[in-house]
């Protein structure tokens, strides 16, 4: 081709119009990078050579044409109209692979142009002519030409371009489109033998059948994960109070014994102060009452000083509990105090929960349709949101009766322990996780979610 290129580009000086036309446009097409520019350059070309006011360029695709070229850019739904209008004049210049022409001209043998002539009379249009463009005597595609003043037009020189730069164009075609091209060999195999063509199907039906019903393939389970830390300590309000700081939140990382926010004590340090005021006045009386040698009142002012006291111990304990620690090294996973500075807390109300950081509980989402072939015990992988790249090993620890709704569907929790976990994890993680469930046939792996509904749905109709 690259030597015809070269023949082509530059042709020789003859006195035949007609050919020496075919040849320009053939090198117009052999000189383009792409089909699509080869159909575009040939349409341009042609229309500057020919007087035409457009030439269209279009391929016949599953028994219809397709418009692929223009000589004159239009938008875009003006070039959708456009490529229904050409298409039906390609049409019917390809039904009986003549060049159609409208008004008929005399050197032209006699042909059905009722699209043509519409296609005029609407476009306002002197003469509208398409060429069939064929490819080794096959319909490949068709040019269609409009003139809007009356041409001189030499039908037999434009067959002639048509017959060369048919099987140019459809070269250039299927060399980048590979699978047309293997497309159209199947067909004209199947058509040339059918009885061997049906053979072979059937053949490679029966084998495709048979590998299905005997290869083995891995049946893996595939659920939703959630990563959960295998325990949480909670820090709850030990009395009634107000927040007064607020040092960490959720998702924040704490050392054991860390202080994670204070409740205000500026009331319980007044009532230890009053009490300690009354425990010295208490003291002073005990004293005179032991130095009078008054055995009743010295019992009485001993009992009251220990209640003191107690209630002394009592507050300091009290004041302790205002700062709230964290109860083991981990994550804040719940608790934000820093938006709630002044606002009140009841006793026993949950503030934080922190999670320690070496031990994480996956939780699998399991589809009720896969929940049978799940067991304790099994083995398999998930591969987290946050870590795509590293694939952790999992085993089955726990199925449980507790069941979810999640996006219309019915999911059971099922728990698992992860064998060797990396740094970096955090509670509250998700992912994707598949467990091996043995191997089935690939025939039963492809069908069996659609076997499985339909024995439902007879079972249900009483089948």
């Amino acid at each position: 081709m690259q030597g015809l290129k070269q023949q082509t580009s530059a042709p020789p000086e003859s006195n035949d119009p007609p050919g020496r036309l075919a040849l320009e446009m053939a090198a117009v097409v052999l000189e383009a990078q792409t089909f699509e520019q080869a159909a575009t350059a040939l349409a341009s070309r042609l229309a500057l050579a020919q007087g035409c006011s457009r030439v269209a360029v279009g391929v016949r695709r599953r028994g219809g044409c397709r418009l692929v070229a223009l000589s004159h850019a239009i938008g875009a739904e003006d070039r959708s109209e456009t490529g229904t209008q050409m298409g039906a004049l390609m049409d019917e210049a390809l039904d009986p692979l003549q060049t159609v022409a409208w008004p008929e001209p005399e050197a032209l043998p006699p042909a059905i142009s009722q699209q043509h002539h519409a296609y005029a009379r609407q476009q306002g249009l002197s003469q509208v002519c398409t060429l069939p463009l064929l490819d080794r005597g096959r319909p490949f595609g068709a040019l269609t030409l409009e003139w809007e003043t009356p041409p001189a037009v030499d039908f037999a020189g434009l067959q002639h371009l048509a017959t060369l730069v048919g099987p140019l164009l459809a070269a250039r075609y299927e060399a980048e489109r590979p699978w047309h091209a293997l497309r159209q060999r199947l067909a004209r195999w199947f058509s040339v033998r059918p009885a061997l063509a049906a053979a072979a199907v059937a053949v490679l039906l029966i084998l495709a059948v048979y590998g299905l019903v005997t290869i083995p393939g891995d049946y893996r389970v595939s659920a939703g994960v959630l990563l959960e830390p295998e325990q949480q300590r909670t820090v709850v309000a030990p009395l009634h109070g107000f927040v007064a700081s607020a040092r960490y939140r959720a998702g924040d990382r704490v050392a054991e014994g860390e202080e994670l926010a204070s409740l205000d004590r500026r009331e319980l340090e007044l009532e230890r102060d009053k009490l300690r005021g009354e425990l010295q006045q208490i003291q002073r009386e005990y004293r005179r009452a032991l130095a009078g040698h008054d055995r009743a009142r010295t019992a009485i002012f001993k009992a009251r000083a220990e209640q003191t006291r107690a209630r002394l111990a009592l507050l300091a304990e009290q004041i302790a509990r205002t700062h709230l620690v964290a109860p083991v090294t981990g994550y804040v996973v719940s608790g934000d105090l820093s938006q709630a500075i002044g606002a009140p807390v009841d006793r026993g109300e949950t503030l934080f929960r922190v999670a320690p950081l070496d031990s994480y509980r996956v939780v699998l989402q399991v589809d009720e349709w896969d929940i049978g072939a799940v067991q304790v015990g099994q083995r398999g992988a998930l591969v987290l949101n946050a870590l795509p790249e590293t694939e952790l090993s999992v085993r089955v620890a726990r199925l449980t009766p507790v069941s979810s709704i999640e996006e219309g569907r019915n999911r059971f929790r099922v728990e698992a322990d992860l064998l060797s976990p990396p740094d970096g994890l955090r509670p509250g993680m998700t992912g994707v996780a598949r467990l091996d469930a043995g191997q089935r046939s690939l025939a039963w792996l492809l069908t069996h979610r659609v076997v499985d509904w339909g024995r439902r749905q007879l079972w249900a109709l009483g089948w």
